[in-house]
């Protein structure tokens, strides 16, 4: 029988990420960077793949990390461990250890062929991180975009990591279809509490026993809290 736990560790929930894919949707992205950042903590030299999309949002985290570096110190030394994809323009990566590049192209279905390659070739214990990937939603429009997503994640076989989302209206119903598990990062009404920013992580959609639809964790100013 099925161990039922309604209590949700950090570790076990990264655990599922690495096998299974994970839409994770926010409506901050300090609050997703924060479970990004702690994730990767987690993993040794080599066993983070970071794809990023875009030359705007590699700017953007680069950014996020460097201000986070200033309340944790271990930061730096975590991203020297992150092998960066990057779909943009440019071969320039936030933390300076490009993996492998893309073109940015019009081509959206050339450029969704091109990440399917190396995805495919990843180590299968190793953690994937999607930032930006829905960029192309607003780009190519919503049919389009659907159908090149459908195709990658049906030529990987294995469609599997966390992919960063932020919270649009008109996508959300199809993200439960799409992903294994999918989590909401919110503004707590709490958020400046103390003067400390707080959110809460919710399962909104889960295919596990293990992880239902629950209230999972927060996060208060920079560390992940187990309720």
């Amino acid at each position: 029988m099925t161990n039922i736990f309604f209590h949700v560790k950090f570790k076990e929930f990264v655990e599922f990420a690495v096998k299974n894919s994970v839409g994770l949707i926010y409506d901050d992205s300090y609050g997703a960077g924060i479970i990004v950042k702690e994730m990767m903590k987690l993993f040794k030299d080599g066993d983070v793949y970071y794809i990023i999309f875009t030359d705007m949002n590699d700017i953007r985290t680069k950014k996020f990390f460097e201000n986070l570096s200033k309340v944790d110190e271990k930061i730096g030394e975590v991203l020297k461990n992150v092998k960066a994809i990057k779909i943009g323009r440019s071969k320039e990566v936030f933390n300076n250890n490009l993996f492998a590049y893309i073109e940015m192209v019009e081509d959206i279905e050339g450029v969704f062929h091109d990440l399917a390659s190396i995805v495919k070739k990843l180590d299968e214990k190793a953690l994937i991180v999607y930032d930006g990937m829905f960029l192309f939603y607003r780009i190519c429009g919503e049919k389009v975009f659907f159908e090149n997503l459908e195709k990658f994640i049906s030529s990987i076989g294995n469609f599997r990591g966390v992919t960063l989302i932020p919270i649009m209206s008109e996508v959300d119903e199809s993200i439960a279809y799409l992903f294994d598990l999918v989590l909401s990062v919110k503004k707590s009404e709490k958020l400046y509490s103390m003067g400390r920013r707080e959110y809460e992580v919710e399962i909104l959609h889960s295919i596990f026993p293990q992880l239902p639809p629950l209230l999972a964790f927060k996060i208060i100013q920079d560390e992940i809290v187990e309720v």
